[in-house]
C-alpha cells in the first residue's frame, strides 16, 4: 500500500488539472501518536509560502477546520493521505480518541466551505472492521452510513496473470515477450493470481 501510495499517488497530485483549475497539495501522515499536532503543522508548512499565518488556537478540531479552509481558498485542492491507517489503531487503542478523529474528519467533509478536500485512508483490509464505527456517526453522513460501500471503500488486491503480463510490458520494455511470459507463470504457478509484493520483488531484482 505505502509503495503504491508514495510512488503512485503522491507524485502525481501537484501534477494533475482538478476542477476549476486548482493546484492539488498533498498533506501525508504514518504516525498517529499525535496526529491532531502533525496534521496542524503540516497544514502550517503549505501555508507558510503562501503568506498566511496558522490558526493559534487550542482546540484541534477548529484550528484544524480554518487552517485547512484558509488552504483550500488559495485555490488549492487538498488530499490529506493517511498511509498505514491500521498504525492508527495501535497508536490509540482509546475508542473515544478514535471516534474523535473520525468526528474531526466527518466535520471537515460537511463544511461548505471545503468542498476542494479529500481523505485517503490506506490500510490492510483485516483492518476494516475498525471502519464501522463511522456508520453511526452524524458527523460521517457525507459517507451514507456505508463506509465499506463500492463508491468510498477500493481494494487493491492480486492480479491476474494478463494484468500482470500487461504492466511488465508497460514498466519493463526491455524484457523479451519469453521471458515476461515465463516470469508471470511462475508467479501465478501456486495461486492463479500474482501477488501485488512479489512483482515488486522480481521487478527490483
Amino acid at each position: 500500500k505505502s509503495s503504491l501510495v508514495n510512488a503512485g499517488l503522491l507524485p502525481q497530485i501537484p501534477r494533475v488539472a482538478f476542477e476549476q483549475g486548482r493546484v492539488g497539495v498533498v498533506i501525508a501522515l504514518r504516525q498517529y501518536d499525535n496526529w491532531a499536532k502533525d496534521l496542524r503543522e503540516k497544514v502550517a508548512e503549505l501555508l507558510e509560502p503562501l503568506g498566511v499565518e496558522p490558526c493559534e488556537e487550542a482546540d484541534d478540531r477548529r484550528a484544524i477546520g480554518v487552517d485547512l479552509r484558509s488552504l483550500a481558498g488559495k485555490h488549492r485542492e487538498v488530499v490529506v493521505v493517511l498511509d498505514q491507517f491500521e498504525v492508527f489503531f495501535f497508536a490509540t487503542p482509546d475508542p473515544g480518541e478514535q471516534l474523535f478523529l473520525f468526528d474531526v474528519l466527518g466535520g471537515l467533509f460537511n463544511d461548505p466551505d471545503l468542498g476542494a478536500l479529500t481523505v485517503v485512508l490506506s490500510l490492510r483490509s483485516d483492518y476494516l472492521h475498525f471502519l464501522l464505527p463511522c456508520n453511526r456517526m452524524d458527523a460521517m453522513g457525507a459517507i451514507g452510513g456505508d463506509i465499506l460501500g463500492r463508491l468510498v471503500l477500493y481494494e487493491l488486491g492480486n492480479l491476474s496473470p494478463e494484468r500482470a503480463g500487461r504492466m511488465l510490458e508497460r514498466l519493463a520494455p526491455q524484457m523479451g515477450a519469453e521471458l515476461r511470459q515465463r516470469v508471470v507463470v511462475d508467479l501465478a504457478a501456486e495461486l492463479g493470481v500474482v501477488g501485488p509484493i512479489e512483482l515488486l520483488i522480481v521487478g527490483a531484482r
